[in-house]
C-alpha cells in the first residue's frame, strides 16, 4: 500500500509554485493531504495508516501544532526498511563508553 507518485501532476489551490503552503489554508485542509504533499516534496515513502494503530487510530496523524496548524505524522505511516537496506556509512553518533569498554581501551 505504498503511495506512488501520480503520473499526472495535480494542481492544488493551496500550494504555491515553490511548494510552500500558506498558514491560513493549512488549517482548513485535510491533515492527511498535507502529509502526502510533504512526503511527495521530500521524496519520503509513506503508506496508508494502519486502522488499528494505538497512536493515531487510523487517521495518519497524532495531532496538530497549535501555532501553525501543521499535522504531526504518526510513526505507522512510514515504511520500515530492512537492516540490510539501511545506509549507515554517513551516520556517526558518538556515545559514552561503559566501564568495561573504558578499561579495555587502556
Amino acid at each position: 500500500m505504498i503511495i506512488k507518485e501520480e503520473k499526472e501532476e495535480q494542481k492544488v489551490d493551496w500550494v504555491h509554485e515553490d511548494g510552500s503552503v500558506t498558514k491560513e489554508y493549512i488549517r482548513n485542509i485535510n491533515p492527511w493531504d498535507v502529509i502526502k504533499h510533504v512526503a511527495k516534496l521530500t521524496n519520503t515513502l509513506i503508506q496508508e495508516p494502519k486502522p488499528n494503530c494505538k497512536h493515531c487510530y487510523g487517521r495518519g496523524y497524532i495531532g496538530k501544532y497549535s501555532e501553525t496548524g501543521e499535522p504531526i505524522a504518526c510513526k505507522c505511516i512510514y515504511v520500515k526498511m530492512a537492516q540490510n537496506d539501511k545506509d549507515i556509512s554517513d551516520i556517526f553518533m558518538p556515545r559514552k563508553m561503559n566501564r568495561k569498554e573504558r578499561r579495555a581501551k587502556k
